[in-house]
Order: structure tokens, then C-alpha cells, then sequence
């Protein structure tokens, strides 16, 4: 358990005592697991797309979350050439990243000990065609890998945030969603492990994280990303994150 925490708040920026310091015993997390990213090498061209509606709300709980399908929603074998994710995405979303023809102002990240290289391609996504393209190694479950996007502070009350990942081949690497607010407070949804030549569902729901900081603010959230975890090299796609 310790060590999971531990590995929990690898990755995030501005921490008080240095990114890869052990947490606080005063540190109060809900369930296990999770990080953010910091810094980053941007994805090739393209800008951020629109960051949504929001802004710093009186009520963080109001509202309620509509959804199009559970929190993880499941896999397909789909993509550009096969039936697509159902029920992956809000039904009306407030912003979309579909990597149509760039990377949309994403970076990359990698912990010491992972590495990692991400471009955009045409030839694969889900539902349509564009994608994040990521080759990565992470190790021993703690040497991670996120892909992300600084954002303009936004809400998540009454949204929930769906990603669609890929695995092209390989086993061991599992995904999460992850959102940061302020300095480095953060949260993230469920491990979803992923399974080779299936495009999986990983979303977060701010009324239910896996795991979420005391100081995390769901009504200003400036960073959302996708990270990598487990012990493998691989290449993976992520294609439309939205909420």
C-alpha cells in the first residue's frame, strides 16, 4: 500500500517536496494509485481544442453526470477499419480532441526509468481516422508514461472525461484517465488494463475517483491526460478525450 502511494504522486508539478518525495503521513488519498504529468515535449503541430464550459463553481457536486455508457465501457476490436466504441463519450460534450489532422497542443511525459516518444498518424483512430501515436516503456509499475493537455481552467461538475486507448500488441501496460487543478492537486479514474488490437474505454468520473487529493478542485481543472503504467514496451494510440 505504501508503495503505491508512494507511486501515486510521481509525475506532478510544483510538489513541496520534490516530485519523487514519498507522500505526507498527513496526506489523506481515496483508494490507491494515480498520477499526473509536469513539463512534457509537445506532439507534433495543432493547437488545444476548445477547453469547455466552467470556471470556478460554489457547488462542485451539483448537477448530475450524464452518461452514454458506464465508466468503463469496454472494448472493441474497431477503430478505422471496424465498428467503433459505443457508448464512450458524453452524449453532448463540451469539448473533444479527435486528432482529426494534429496532436492538438498534447505532450508526453516519462518518469526516470520509462521513456517515451509520441507523434500523430492518420492511420489509425477511433472512431475516425487520427490519433496520438505513442511508443513507450514503463517499468515495474512505478516508471510511468502520461500523455496530456493543459487547458484553461475548467468545470467537470455534472461531465465525466472518456478516452479511447489502443494497445497495438504486447500485454502488461495498464491505462487511467488523470486531471490536475491548481499547482498539484489531481485525481484519476480506474485502472483499465489494456488488451492487444482492442480499443478500450478508460474514463473518470469526478463523483467516484479512484484516487483524489484533498486540495483537488473538479470546477477548475487545467490539465487532463491519459498515463501508462506496468512493465512492457509498447505502442499505443489514444484518440478522442472529451467531456
Amino acid at each position: 500500500m505504501f508503495a503505491a502511494l508512494s507511486c501515486a504522486r510521481l509525475g506532478y508539478e510544483s510538489l513541496p517536496d520534490g516530485s519523487l518525495a514519498p507522500l505526507p503521513n498527513d496526506t489523506s488519498l481515496t483508494r490507491q494509485g494515480g498520477l499526473g504529468g509536469s513539463g512534457g515535449v509537445s506532439v507534433d503541430g495543432g493547437a488545444a481544442a476548445a477547453s469547455g464550459s466552467g470556471g470556478l463553481g460554489s457547488n462542485p457536486d451539483a448537477g448530475d453526470i450524464p452518461r452514454s455508457g458506464g465508466v468503463d465501457a469496454g472494448v472493441s476490436d474497431g477503430g478505422t477499419s471496424g465498428a467503433a466504441l459505443t457508448g464512450c463519450g458524453p452524449a453532448a460534450p463540451s469539448a473533444v480532441w479527435s486528432f482529426a489532422s494534429d496532436g492538438e497542443g498534447w505532450q508526453i511525459e516519462a518518469d526516470p526509468g520509462a521513456s517515451a516518444t509520441s507523434s500523430w498518424t492518420g492511420a489509425h483512430g477511433d472512431p475516425a481516422p487520427g490519433a496520438l501515436e505513442i511508443d513507450a516503456t514503463v517499468a515495474n509499475g512505478v516508471n510511468n508514461v502520461r500523455a496530456y493537455l493543459d487547458q484553461s481552467p475548467s468545470s467537470l461538475t455534472g461531465k465525466v472525461l472518456y478516452a479511447h486507448v489502443f494497445l497495438e500488441s504486447g500485454t502488461g501496460v495498464t491505462a487511467k484517465v488523470f486531471v490536475q487543478s491548481g499547482a498539484s492537486a489531481w485525481a484519476d479514474g480506474d485502472d483499465v488494463y489494456l488488451e492487444a488490437q482492442q480499443w478500450h474505454c478508460v474514463s473518470f468520473d469526478p463523483r467516484d475517483p479512484s484516487v483524489v487529493t484533498p486540495d483537488f478542485d473538479r470546477t477548475a481543472v487545467r490539465r487532463v491526460g491519459v498515463f501508462f503504467f506496468g512493465d512492457a514496451s509498447s505502442r499505443l494510440y489514444v484518440d478522442q478525450v472529451s467531456y
